[in-house]
């Protein structure tokens, strides 16, 4: 009797073992596919090289739903990106994905901060668990007027260090995207 139920003993735990094997190898390579939704270069444009962006994403989980974009949309136009999604894990980085996909689809039909994340958040809306929200600044960086148009949905408000030392915080942005239908963020 002991010899066949160490024998089961050890057949279930080769089972466990392998599928735990399994589950690490699905995570390392989901992470390896996040973070190459990320983008690693910067400035994304010769046209924007006096623009200096740089952004490093370390996931506390193997995967997760912070995000940062970074991305040519006009002449001398720059979009900026940071958003965390609320949860950990897969569901977290498949929303991620979502958002971020989103909002490059998006401005690639305007350059308006606020109309990227009023559309965002009407597909979101209409995609996601109604139990998910998504908080996100987006920016966009004209180069030759040196203005920055921003909305901003639920993030932190984000300070602004001027040349001389002076600190600024940017107002605005108190909902997530996800929440709330016909929500304009500012």
């Amino acid at each position: 009797t002991m010899s066949g139920q160490l024998q089961q003993y050890l057949h279930d735990l080769e089972q466990t073992t392998a599928e735990r094997v399994r589950t690490e190898d699905e995570m390392r390579t989901a992470r390896e596919i996040q973070q190459t939704l990320l983008p690693q270069k910067f400035p994304p444009s010769p046209e924007l090289a006096s623009v200096e962006v740089y952004a490093r994403n370390l996931p506390a989980h193997e995967v997760g739903g912070d995000f940062y974009d970074c991305v040519q949309v006009g002449a001398g136009a720059v979009l900026l990106a940071l958003g965390d999604v609320v949860g950990k894990g897969v569901p977290a980085a498949l929303l991620m994905a979502m958002t971020s996909t989103l909002i490059r689809t998006f401005a690639l039909h305007s350059t308006s901060p606020s109309e990227i994340l009023a559309h965002t958040n009407r597909e979101l809306l209409e995609r996601s668990n109604p139990h998910t929200f998504v908080t996100v600044f987006l920016a966009v960086y004209h180069s030759d007027r040196r203005e920055l148009v921003f909305a901003n949905a639920g993030q932190t408000e984000p300070l602004v260090v001027r040349a001389g030392g002076a600190v600024e915080t940017l107002q605005g942005g108190e909902f997530p995207l996800g929440i709330e239908e016909g929500f304009a963020p500012f």
